[in-house]
């Protein structure tokens, strides 16, 4: 493994550093949060302006990025090895869910890509493959050598193309 790498890895000699203590004990990225909150500002700036200076639609958008917000954060308290065992699961249970779509998919604007649950919720089971195919790839490398062979190279691009066929 590359020196740069492991250095940040938790218990690294990056995260003994300033941002080290209370970012270890959240699991979070203080440079990275600043970042994700510079980006969000700029773009509520934007809608600002982009409405003609109406709040409504301003105020709708930050409630859902403090939604959004509270779902990292939470999801960062989470051990990383329940992802890395729950990958193969979510990437097959995504893979029925679009299996899913084709016989029981409705049509909203002229695409029939939604499942529905009803009194429930109505998705997109792609949205759900957006997340989990990052998390299939990661599982499948995560023992693997580095740089990958070839053949690792094929089945990763194999665990990319089924969700898009």
């Amino acid at each position: 493994m590359s020196q740069d790498f492991v250095r940040r890895l938790p218990g690294g000699s990056f995260s003994q550093s300033k941002y080290g203590g209370l970012g270890r004990r959240v699991h979070l990225d203080f440079i990275v949060i600043a970042l994700l909150m510079i980006i969000s500002s700029y773009g509520l700036v934007v809608l600002y302006s982009a409405v003609g200076h109406e709040s409504a639609p301003v105020i709708s958008q930050l409630m859902k990025l403090s939604v959004a917000t509270l779902v990292m954060l939470t999801m960062a308290q989470i051990p990383p090895v329940f992802y890395l065992r729950a990958a193969p699961w979510l990437y097959f249970l995504g893979i029925a869910l679009l299996i899913m779509v084709l016989f029981f998919g409705y049509e909203v604007n002229g695409s029939a890509r939604w499942l529905r649950i009803p009194g429930i919720i109505n998705f997109q089971p792609s949205e759900i493959m957006k997340l989990v195919v990052p998390m299939i790839l990661a599982w499948y490398f995560h023992e693997r050598h580095m740089p990958p062979k070839a053949k690792h190279l094929f089945w990763a691009a194999v665990m990319i193309a089924i969700p898009v066929v």
